[in-house]
């Protein structure tokens, strides 16, 4: 057996430890720049919610009715707010695994924050889309159900979906995702068909409806 060079494994542990102790100022660093881009991050997100309630923008959902699109414990100036605080943090990993030398991580981080314009036009798309589909479910429901109609909430549902629907796909090509034409044409089979059922079963009181007001109107 080779025997044991004490100096030789002396100077391995001290080239070890000098290593990680020339390492400490970097981890220090990108502890900093997180800690940094943390409490910019809620300054920003503050910020937000500051400027959103300043424009009475949850008044203005709650008055036009739109919190009924939401979840009853969803609050969106608080989630738009969240939304800037972690996109100001993400940007913030950036320089922190600069400092790290983490070079893979960081252009791994690079993409995603490049990739976050997309994520909020989608998030966007969706959210504006969601509230257009539930003003005109309830324009239609409540036209119908002036005529008296009882396929006022089928045929509304059915648009509202509709709506829904296409919105996700747009969502989608925005994200990059692209959907095989297959797949859009057997959405955009599936959603005339059930307009069709629900017209078939429920537009017919609406027919009637319509048909009698137009019988009623006929000189005698």
């Amino acid at each position: 057996m080779q025997a044991i060079s004490w100096n030789e494994v002396a100077t391995r542990i001290t080239d070890r430890l000098a290593g990680v102790i020339s390492y400490i100022p970097n981890v220090i660093g990108a502890l900093v720049i997180i800690l940094i881009g943390i409490l910019v991050g809620w300054a920003f997100k503050t910020l937000i919610v500051r400027v959103l309630e300043s424009i009475k923008l949850k008044p203005y959902i709650d008055k036009l009715g739109l919190a009924k699109v939401y979840p009853a414990k969803f609050d969106l100036v608080e989630f738009l707010g969240d939304v800037a605080k972690w996109i100001v943090i993400i940007i913030f990993l950036i320089p922190a695994l600069d400092a790290l030398n983490a070079q893979q991580t960081n252009e791994l981080v690079t993409k995603i924050v490049g990739y976050i314009p997309n994520v909020v036009a989608a998030i966007a798309i969706i959210m504006v889309v969601f509230i257009i589909a539930d003003l005109v479910s309830r324009a239609i429901e409540g036209t119908v159900a002036t005529i008296g109609a009882k396929s006022a909430k089928l045929l509304a549902d059915v648009a509202r979906w509709t709506i829904i629907i296409l919105a996700v796909l747009a969502g989608a090509q925005q994200l990059g995702i692209e959907s095989s034409e297959d797949i859009i044409k057997a959405i955009a089979f599936g959603l005339a068909a059930t307009f069709a059922i629900a017209f078939g079963f429920g537009g017919q009181d609406f027919a009637k409806e319509i048909l009698s007001r137009f019988r009623k109107n006929l000189p005698k």
